[in-house]
């Protein structure tokens, strides 16, 4: 836990499921802390010290992502939520609370709401609309921060508090003094890689004290390096305290962050947060995006679903995306970001036009990022305050590039549309036949080496889940079987090897897991009236697996890279007005080559486009007929063919001869 670690308690060790998620961790101290998964849906956390349980957390899940039910040592609770997934209702311990909305976000209906700190206060706040004083009840407590707007000194009475931060806005240390006496450090704290907050150390004693946390990241206990229980808390869905015992001080509580205990508000970096109310004090300087009302109202906290998102930046609430990657305006922390940060969140509310103002097209993934801002709360501004964009601004001009994580979360999140088969095709499993709709991480799924088609047969684990929307899709008629797969799934053909089902002909040998290999009867393109819904998943060493409950062996292909090494997805990306005629950006044969372009004609037939020759061609490499070929010579078609070559697989544009 220190570079200079010399001895077992200095130490933690984290584990790992084998797609990534943490596992748990354990320090030598003898604590432990243990999650479960339910796909890639936390269902567990449990927390021990020398093989005892602490505390157990469980949790589950509606279709959208919603908890349903938690499971914890204060009670069970129960929850449903309106067509907004909005908090609607919550059952605990025999009794109920409501809640409902009126037309602009508010709460109108707030349950059986209990005041935190001071029930009668007056606020004051500066020109940059930072609280800076909280009185009332005789009290008085003010607040000051820093020039990146961060809370550095807190005073009540005689007693000055003073707060360390490093570059990502986390609370590293606190000291203690009077306002006459210089302060002292009190605590350093510690958090992982992840930004998972860990320990801290007493500098007064030297001693460690470990924190207990959740699955929402509330601090629930603090032990100390005996493993004896110093402090402990819960909290309503809001973030109100309930219980609260304490041994030792301590200013982290609700996700992990900084309570006032004295004012009853939380401190989020741009704004205080009331959870007597589950609103901020201020409103936020960001405007939100107009085509996501949730992100309007200024006030409400985490669009009113506080047990589903966190809001670590008081701009961005956030569950997919992590904490780490949304943790405030306080992210552009030079002086001349921090400027036009300011003029950013005042003068674009939506992401759209920022994006045109501040980038002039040089955010070569912008498409991506769009098309992602469409399904989840996410503006440019706040992707320019989590730091996954960096803009460089001049008096004479303005570029724009994602970061090192943000490219890493373009390349997470487009990676939903890969290769897929429709919902009631069966997997072979080691439990028996399973829909490929019902896989989940960690099945054992029945899998051969991708390499060698005369291999054994073996069980290995799924890592990933795949899901992905098609109008198109191909059914294969093979013996008494009918299924249904995207165009660029890869199956093994005998004398041919991987290719993709668009390329598979009546006749064409599958083969199967055992037995003799099958013909293909007929193959048929649908085009659909509605998208649906098509699903994959990703294996583990063999990166293959069987379908239908005859066994057909196909890949699991990952989402491709171009030849640069530009991970990109399965998608269309021009299409001929009156026609079928499109552009596709397709996935990679597994093992051989890099993503590819093809034209699809009006009759579904497709071509492979050869950026050696600069013209498309035949799946058999040799020249396409010249009437696809004279497509090349359409500007409009070459300026969309272009946007796949570069944008989407890193390749040099296709210039007409």
């Amino acid at each position: 836990m220190q570079s200079r670690a010399t001895t077992a308690i200095d130490r933690v060790t984290f584990q790992y499921q084998q797609n990534s998620l943490l596992k748990g961790y354990t320090f030598g101290t003898g604590l432990q802390m243990s999650m479960g998964y339910n796909g890639y849906d936390l269902s567990q956390v449990n927390m021990k010290y020398a093989g005892q349980s602490l505390q157990e957390y469980q949790y589950r899940y509606d279709n959208n992502k919603n908890l349903t039910t938690i499971i914890e040592p204060e009670g069970n609770a129960q929850f449903t939520y309106d067509e907004l997934s909005r908090i609607q209702t919550e059952d605990s311990n025999d009794k109920t609370e409501r809640y409902l909305y009126d037309e602009n976000g508010n709460r109108a209906q707030t349950g059986t709401s209990k005041i935190f700190g001071m029930v009668d206060a007056a606020y004051t706040f500066d020109s940059l609309n930072q609280l800076t004083q909280v009185a009332g009840e005789g009290k008085t407590v003010t607040y000051a921060y820093n020039g990146y707007g961060l809370l550095y000194e807190r005073v009540e009475g005689d007693i000055k508090n003073r707060y360390y931060y490093d570059e990502y806005g986390r609370l590293i240390a606190e000291s203690e003094g009077t306002l006459k006496a210089s302060p002292q450090l009190t605590y350093v704290y510690v958090y992982d890689l992840e930004g998972r907050l860990l320990a801290r150390q007493d500098k007064k004693s030297g001693q460690m004290q470990y924190y207990q946390l959740n699955g929402h990241q509330d601090v629930v206990g603090i032990t100390d390096s005996a493993g004896e229980v110093l402090n402990r808390y819960s909290y309503d869905i809001w973030g109100g305290p309930e219980v609260e015992e304490e041994k030792v001080p301590n200013v982290l509580r609700y996700s992990g962050e900084y309570w006032d205990h004295t004012t009853g508000l939380q401190y989020l970096r741009a704004r205080w947060y009331d959870p007597s109310l589950g609103r901020f004090v201020s409103e936020d300087a960001y405007e939100g995006q107009i085509n996501n009302p949730l992100t309007q109202n200024l006030y409400t906290y985490t669009a009113n679903n506080p047990l589903k998102y966190t809001d670590p930046s008081g701009h961005c609430f956030t569950d997919w995306l992590g904490k780490k990657y949304c943790t405030a305006a306080w992210d552009w922390t030079k002086k001349e970001a921090k400027k036009t940060w300011n003029d950013l969140k005042t003068i674009h509310s939506s992401w759209y036009t920022a994006v045109d103002y501040w980038s002039l097209g040089s955010l070569s993934q912008i498409r991506e990022y769009y098309e992602i801002s469409q399904k989840n709360p996410y503006s440019f501004e706040q992707f320019l305050a989590a730091g996954l964009i960096i803009v460089d601004i001049t008096p004479q001009g303005k570029t724009a590039k994602l970061t090192k994580k943000g490219s890493g979360f373009i390349n997470k999140a487009v990676k939903v549309g890969c290769n897929c088969f429709t919902a009631g095709t069966k997997v072979l499993t080691e439990e028996g036949e399973k829909n490929i709709e019902d896989i989940e991480v960690g099945d054992m799924v029945l899998a051969k080496d991708e390499n060698n088609p005369n291999g054994e047969l073996a069980y290995k684990e799924v890592t990933n889940l795949y899901r992905n929307q098609r109008d198109d899709i191909i059914k294969l008629y093979v013996d008494d079987q009918i299924f249904e797969t995207t165009d660029n799934h890869p199956f093994w053909v005998e004398g041919k090897g991987w290719i993709f089902a668009y390329e598979l002909q009546e006749g064409d040998k599958l083969q199967k897991a055992y037995g003799s290999n099958l013909t293909i009867d007929k193959v048929e393109f649908i085009k659909l009236d509605e998208l649906v819904t098509v699903y994959n998943f990703t294996v583990a060493d063999y990166h293959t697996y069987y379908v239908t409950d005859i066994g057909i062996w196909v890949h699991n292909t990952n989402c491709m890279f171009g030849a640069k090494g530009v991970r990109t997805t399965s998608k269309t990306i021009w299409k001929e007005n009156g026609s079928k005629a499109r552009i596709d950006v397709e996935n990679p044969n597994p093992g051989q080559r890099p993503g590819q372009i093809h034209y699809q004609d009006a009759n579904n037939k497709k071509y492979l486009f050869d950026p050696q020759k600069g013209a498309f061609v035949n799946s058999n490499g040799s020249l396409a007929p010249k009437s696809v070929n004279k497509m090349l010579k359409d500007s409009n078609f070459v300026k969309k063919l272009n946007v796949g070559l570069t944008q989407y697989l890193g390749e040099s544009p296709y210039v007409p001869k």
